[in-house]
């Protein structure tokens, strides 16, 4: 299936691992992958080195363990990557800071653990970025004020259309679910002006940065009790 643009999989009941040979089909024409909600475990084959028209890489709400696969960096056209809800043990995945058309970030309620401050990764400008969560982990340490300062998709967002706009990926509207006011809520279309900062249930510390502040489109923000020092 070398011309294959779509692959939804979503809400089965799949189990097993993911094959190596998934990352062969559309050779580059592949826009969406998206198996999530179903019983895949194993690790996320580093295997999409030629996914280069990659817009949506979903696999939310299965039973991955392991890292985030670095091949994804060649991705460049990436819109969407949503990992949450599975067991994923990694630190933060700094270098996905070279996909400047990332929209979407989930990584929510996994094993993720660590700091988020850059340190090797200084070049992480995120200029595309509407949606973070990554609530529910064990990131550590201070908040990354060098991240939220360069989130320009989140600073003044003009409303273009009287119409509401959604996300569309791959044939089909993404769909999110995030916590308001301490609920979780799903969104079957996510609005395309809908910005939302997740940090909650971590183990972050120090003061919340003042450019969050610059964020004036946020819609929802959230972050965990913080310990002040």
């Amino acid at each position: 299936m070398t011309a294959l643009y779509y692959l939804d999989l979503s809400r089965n009941d799949i189990h097993g691992h993911i094959p190596d040979w998934v990352g062969e089909i559309g050779g580059n024409q592949l826009v969406l992958l998206d198996l999530s909600n179903n019983s895949i475990a194993g690790t996320i084959p580093n295997v999409y080195k030629d996914w280069g028209q990659l817009q949506g890489f979903i696999l939310n709400g299965n039973e991955l363990e392991g890292k985030v696969p670095t091949s994804l960096n060649k991705c460049k056209q990436l819109s969407v990557i949503d990992l949450g809800n599975n067991h994923l043990n990694d630190t933060f995945p700094g270098w996905l800071g070279d996909l400047h058309n990332l929209q979407v970030l989930v990584l929510r309620s996994n094993n993720f653990h660590g700091g988020i401050v850059p340190s090797s990764f200084v070049n992480f400008p995120f200029p595309s970025l509407r949606v973070l969560d990554l609530s529910h982990n064990g990131f550590v340490g201070k908040l990354p004020t060098q991240y939220f300062q360069n989130f320009n998709a989140m600073k003044n967002v003009e409303i273009k259309n009287k119409e509401p706009e959604y996300l569309y990926i791959g044939g089909k509207y993404y769909s999110i679910t995030c916590a308001l006011k301490g609920v979780d809520q799903n969104f079957p279309r996510l609005l395309v002006e809908y910005t939302i900062v997740d940090l909650s249930n971590n183990k972050f510390e120090g003061e919340i940065p003042n450019i969050i502040g610059n964020l004036n489109s946020l819609k929802a923000h959230h972050s965990t009790t913080l310990t002040h020092i």
